[in-house]
Formats: C-alpha cells, sequence, structure tokens
C-alpha cells in the first residue's frame, strides 16, 4: 500500500503531513537566485527583450496564456517554442545572453528547466551553455507535483545539466540547445544555480542525508538531519543525532497529532514527535505535545501550559507494552475547552490521565518548533532521540473525533502490516 491508495485516510484540517514514502515532492535545496537574472534585467526572463534563436530555422517563441502560468512568482511565464525543418547550425539554441563573466557564478552550477513537448522527443533538447560539459538529465515530473495555474499537467520533465565552466569570458550565452529539427515545445522556469544543490525531483535511492523535502501538503519544508536512506525509500533515526526539523506551525485552538512508529530500541523517553522542541524559544519547560515511551514500552502523550518549569505537565499514559520491530499508530487530540484524548492502533481505553503541578491539563496552544525524531532540549541530544522508523506525521487544526482515528488507522495499517 502506498500513500496514494489511502483515499479514505480524513484529511479535513490537515496543516502537516510527513510520510516515508514522500517520494515525489522532494527536492536538493531550492537556489534562493536565479542567475539567469544576472544580465540587465529580470524581467528579460519573461519578456521577448533579450531572447533569440540563431541557427534555428523556422523558429518562433511566444509567450503563451494558454497554458497558463507555472506559478505566481516572478519569471512564471511560459513560453511556446516552435522549431520548423532546414538547415541547422552547431550552435542551435534559444538561449538569452549573460552580460557577466561566468567565473564569476563559480565553476559548477546547475542549468535547468521544466519542459513539456508538443511535437518531437524529449531527448531532442539539450543546453547550450557556453562551453560548460556534463551531460543532460531528463526527468519525468510527477503532475501532482505540477502548479494548480498550469492547465495541462502531463508530459512535463525537468531538463538539467551539471555543467562545470572554465571560460572567464563575458558575455556567454546559455540556453535551451535545440538538437532536432520540425519540433514543438513549452519551457517554464530556466534557471542556473550554483553548485551541485539545486532543484532536482527526488530520485530513486539517491536522497542525500541532509535533502529537504516539501510535506505533502504543499506548505511546509522539512529539513533531514543526516537521516539513514534505505534502498526502498524509507529512513532510519539512529537515536543519537539524527532527526528532521519543520519549525514553527502556528497557534491552534484544537489540536491533533497522529504517527506511525516502529522501535528498533526501546529506553526511557525516546521522543518519534515533540511540536515545541525549542519550548517556545525559551529553553527551558515541558509544552509539549510530545509522544515518548519508558523502557517497559508504556507510551504516553506530554504536555504544558508552563514555558519556565520542566516540573508542571499533564500527561496520557498508556500500559500498552509495545516491542521493538513493530509498527503501531498513535493519536493525541486536544481541545482548547480541555477536552484531550490518546489512542493507539485506533483505541483509547489505555490512557489515563496524569498531571504534575497543577498543570490541570492545560496547553500552551502552539506548534512551535516541530521536530521529527527527537525530544525536546533540557536533555542532552542522545537522551531523547528515536533509535527506529517513523513511518508519518501528521497534524490537523482541529481533534478528530474517535471515529475518524479508527478511519485513519483502518485506512493505513495494511501498509505496516498491522
Amino acid at each position: 500500500m502506498t500513500i496514494s491508495s489511502g483515499s479514505s485516510i480524513d484529511r479535513t484540517g490537515l496543516v502537516f503531513h510527513f510520510d516515508m514514502e514522500n517520494n515525489g515532492k522532494s527536492w536538493r535545496g531550492q537556489p534562493v537566485t536565479n542567475l539567469w537574472a544576472n544580465q540587465a534585467s529580470v524581467s528579460d526572463l519573461n519578456t521577448f527583450n533579450g531572447w533569440s534563436m540563431p541557427g534555428v530555422p523556422g523558429a518562433t517563441s511566444v509567450i503563451t496564456t494558454d497554458y497558463g502560468t507555472w506559478n505566481s512568482a516572478a519569471k512564471s511565464s511560459i513560453w511556446k517554442v516552435t522549431v520548423g525543418t532546414g538547415t541547422m547550425q552547431s550552435y542551435a539554441s534559444w538561449r538569452l545572453c549573460l552580460d557577466i563573466g561566468l567565473s564569476a557564478l563559480g565553476s559548477t552550477r546547475r542549468l535547468q528547466a521544466k519542459v513539456k513537448m508538443l511535437r518531437g522527443s524529449i531527448t531532442n533538447l539539450g543546453f547550450h551553455d557556453g562551453g560548460g560539459t556534463g551531460g543532460y538529465t531528463y526527468t519525468a515530473i510527477d503532475p501532482a507535483d505540477v502548479p494548480g495555474g498550469v492547465s495541462d499537467k502531463t508530459g512535463w520533465y525537468l531538463l538539467s545539466r551539471q555543467s562545470n565552466w572554465t571560460s572567464t569570458s563575458v558575455g556567454q550565452c546559455i540556453g535551451i540547445g535545440i538538437l532536432a529539427q520540425d519540433i514543438e515545445f513549452l519551457v517554464a522556469e530556466p534557471m542556473i544555480a550554483l553548485g551541485a544543490t539545486s532543484t532536482v525531483p527526488y530520485t530513486p535511492n539517491a536522497r542525500s542525508n541532509t535533502e529537504a523535502i516539501l510535506d505533502l501538503t504543499g506548505n511546509n519544508t522539512i529539513t533531514a538531519n543526516s537521516l539513514t536512506y534505505n534502498s526502498d525509500g524509507t529512513f532510519e533515526f539512529n537515536g543519537s543525532s539524527t532527526y528532521a526539523s519543520v519549525g514553527n506551525l502556528g497557534n491552534f485552538s484544537e489540536i491533533t497529532v497522529e504517527l506511525w512508529f516502529n522501535y528498533d530500541a526501546i529506553t526511557n523517553y525516546r521522543n518519534p514527535v515533540d511540536c515545541n522542541y525549542t519550548t517556545g524559544g525559551s529553553g527551558t519547560g515541558n509544552i509539549g505535545p510530545r509522544m515518548e515511551c519508558n523502557s517497559s514500552g508504556n507510551v504516553s502523550w506530554i504536555w504544558s501550559a508552563n514555558t519556565t518549569t520542566n516540573n508542571t505537565y499533564s500527561g496520557l499514559i498508556a500500559q500498552y507494552g509495545i516491542s521493538t520491530g513493530n509498527w503501531y499508530h498513535s493519536v493525541f487530540s486536544w481541545k482548547n475547552s480541555g477536552t484531550y484524548a490518546a489512542y493507539i492502533n485506533g483505541v483509547n481505553n489505555g490512557y489515563s490521565p496524569s498531571h504534575n503541578g497543577g498543570n490541570n491539563g492545560a496547553w500552551m496552544n502552539s506548534v512551535s518548533d516541530l521536530v521529527i525524531g527527537r525530544g525536546f532540549t533540557l536533555d542532552s541530544l542522545t537522551n531523547r532521540s528515536m533509535d527506529g522508523k517513523i513511518g508519518s506525521v501528521k497534524i490537523y487544526n482541529r481533534a478528530l473525533s474517535a471515529a475518524e482515528v479508527v478511519q485513519n488507522f483502518e485506512a493505513s495499517r495494511g501498509r505496516y502490516g498491522v
């Protein structure tokens, strides 16, 4: 079972969704600046000014509204490029010349563009890159990852080339290389990015251990820290130095935190998820909510309304007796009225409330620093780091009902063999 087949998962109010099979949404380091815009005007990327197609017979190039725009940001136009038949020169390209020496950009950078073929093959395109070297790659873009502003979401590719330049001259021309006649294609977001870390869709078994991931809501960036990626696309937490950080999700009058987890080793604490890792920025306190276990395999959800002490907290504790090597589904829900519940594998009758220091079940209502795979900072990193696997983490801006918790559990349990 894959995430796409879990159609009965309740998604109403879903504000965050991490998943270990989140393959299509990942990338390696979005470049801050598109260096193709270093010529006279950034607007040249979105107008006819500066673009040319020397050596291309019967060439036309237009900004088309027929296919929408790639996104709402600058440089979001979609172009339609048409190439006729006739004698082509060896440097035939659809290009925009840079007015600076390429050496000023560094010796290694990636060229890339989103391309959709209307006539001809994707392999009819390459890059004209001012003397750079390196092979072309053509990576299919999942239609689910094509922005909503694009009317036809099928058939798009990421055309890319990792190039090393030795030229130091000014005025080098960079562009889409035309490798065949009688073709027509769409192109969006032509980009030059420094170094080898630029926008690249996930390639199976080729993630780096610091690769960023866009969560499945499309709204949150997850930063991986030294995770181990397995050949099946999953990744593991080693119990000492690995985690994934998300940051601030905002304030909530209601919340549900849901996850699938599998411990390789069970000792005290070892938090798979902590919604306030830095405890609201104070460096002290016990805000939560976070999930943890003890050496007996009992599972708890802990939270507090106090940012200045670790001795005021509430908890829901299940004498469940989890064991290593098995998958479990755990859910915590909370309402501003003080109503709260927790579930293991769809059942909540194994939890009992516990309060310390007069907290009486209150919570600070914030997810200020969501971290997956380790717990809050009052103890050392190794004391609260998860050793095992975390299949998914979902956060809702409402309290799921008991029936909805069971629905989510039943929709996903087959994937984990439960």
